[in-house]
């Protein structure tokens, strides 16, 4: 849980490390700020891929319905932290109730939900992908005129680099999940996996908003 809020520490206190008017850092004011950074940095690449190496071990000598693959999770914990880790707490906590996420069971375990799916949530966030970043690049001219404009924009880089993946690399896979289980379901909506990976993909938008339509339909959203 400590690796998801790793990122996000480490951007803002690297554009810290960096003065905005030119002078140089004193030794003890580079020592306050590298220090954690240093710190940060170890727990980032070294201790939390080898966190998420150990637990997935010790889920799979337990006896619990979920076997991770600790290869996958260690790697995407080294790159890409704040998605791997949130996935990765979302499966633990919905198949041993540790750590105590605030998750509502309709969310975690489908209590008086129809479709067992959580995927039309990626679907939202990343249909929505390109009118957000659009928002964000107006947001980003605005930074210029306010102070701490590194930090800021640091943040928002994160932010970008989140829409962008949920939009451009996730979209395709949350439909395909999320379809599959809409067919697996007792539901009157019988949708194409590979028609909606691709249109969904081309025109985002559109697509996306009928598909959230439908969808609600079945559950709400």
């Amino acid at each position: 849980m400590v690796g998801f809020f790793l990122w996000p520490v480490l951007d803002p206190l690297l554009a810290l490390t960096e003065p905005f008017d030119g002078t140089p850092v004193g030794t003890g004011g580079a020592f306050v700020t590298l220090a954690p950074l240093v710190l940060l940095v170890g727990v980032r690449f070294v201790l939390l891929p080898v966190a998420l190496w150990r637990d997935a071990t010790l889920l799979q000598e337990t006896d619990v319905d979920w076997n991770p693959s600790r290869r996958f999770y260690m790697t995407a914990g080294a790159f890409w932290a704040s998605l791997a880790c949130t996935y990765y707490l979302y499966k633990r906590c919905r198949h041993t109730g540790r750590p105590a996420l605030p998750i509502p069971p309709e969310r975690l375990y489908f209590e008086g939900r129809r479709v067992r799916s959580n995927w039309h949530l990626v679907v939202l966030v990343g249909a929505m992908a390109v009118p957000l970043l659009s928002a964000i690049d107006v947001l980003w001219d605005l930074l210029e005129t306010i102070p701490y404009t590194e930090t800021a924009g640091a943040v928002l880089a994160m932010v970008v680099v989140f829409v962008a993946a949920v939009g451009f690399l996730l979209l395709p896979i949350a439909y395909y999940r999320d379809t599959s289980a809409i067919r697996r379901a007792d539901v009157d909506w019988d949708p194409s996996p590979a028609l909606y990976v691709v249109l969904g993909y081309i025109f985002s938008v559109i697509v996306g908003a009928y598909y959230l339509y439908r969808r609600s339909k079945i559950d709400p959203l």
